[in-house]
């Protein structure tokens, strides 16, 4: 396995490090289609609540801190499609894949997540880029 330095990569993991981020990745992974923001903000929110007992920001703060800092971050590192002008964000055809290193990570963490590999449609040249 080559180790040396792939700003790609950095940039992946880089992204994978907010926990914000990871639960909007794992709400796209679930979704077919493109979603107002204002309905994936929600999605946030409430998976924060399901998952945590953190304290969550109010749905405007959360809304402007996706809009301002996280998904042009995502978008940047081409993790999701997101229109500004129409407030509409999309999963990326890999993100399922993403989804997969995710699950592993948690996983490793000692989370309760099943990973069933099987089921996904896997493509070695789209993996590999």
């Amino acid at each position: 396995m080559n180790m040396d330095t792939n700003p790609q990569q950095d940039q992946l993991f880089d992204c994978l490090a907010h926990h914000y981020r990871r639960i909007i990745i794992d709400v796209l992974r679930n979704s077919d289609s493109q979603k107002p923001t204002i309905e994936l903000t929600q999605d946030v929110i409430e998976r924060i609540h399901e998952t945590s007992d953190k304290e969550v920001l109010s749905i405007e703060a959360m809304q402007t801190s996706l809009y301002h800092s996280h998904l042009p971050k995502l978008k940047e590192a081409g993790l999701v499609e997101y229109d500004e002008g129409r407030d509409l964000v999309a999963p990326i055809e890999s993100v399922s894949h993403l989804g997969v290193l995710m699950d592993i990570a948690e996983l490793i963490a000692g989370g309760h997540r099943q990973i069933d590999l099987e089921a996904r449609n896997w493509d070695d040249e789209q993996i590999m880029g």
